[in-house]
């Protein structure tokens, strides 16, 4: 969660000066890119959701992971939509989970 927190952070600072969401991590000045700093997820920004005023960043268990056996929880998401945001988790099988989401709420 603190990893999304850091992408947010660092997407709403360049967004202050660009026309658009940046739409590679790599690319974000201040973003933690790779892993969390727990080395648990993977982070990235989700392919086709990034655009001028939306973008959608996860994080992924890795397979490693002591996280890995949480099947519910396999990777958490939050969606940026104009001024919405939604917070959201896939199980395993990729499956969005049903609200109220059983992973944020913990």
């Amino acid at each position: 969660m603190a990893a999304l927190a850091n992408v947010m952070q660092a997407q709403e600072r360049w967004r202050a000066n660009n026309p658009a969401y940046q739409a590679t991590l790599a690319n974000l000045p201040g973003a933690q890119s790779g892993t969390s700093s727990d080395q648990h997820y993977a982070i990235s920004l989700v392919d086709g959701t990034v655009n001028a005023t939306a973008y959608t960043a996860r994080a992924t268990v890795i397979n490693t992971s002591p996280q890995a056996s949480d099947s519910r929880c396999q990777a958490l998401q939050v969606a940026i939509n104009g001024a919405n945001i939604t917070y959201r988790s896939v199980g395993g099988g990729g499956a969005v989970n049903a609200l109220p989401d059983p992973c944020w709420v913990r």
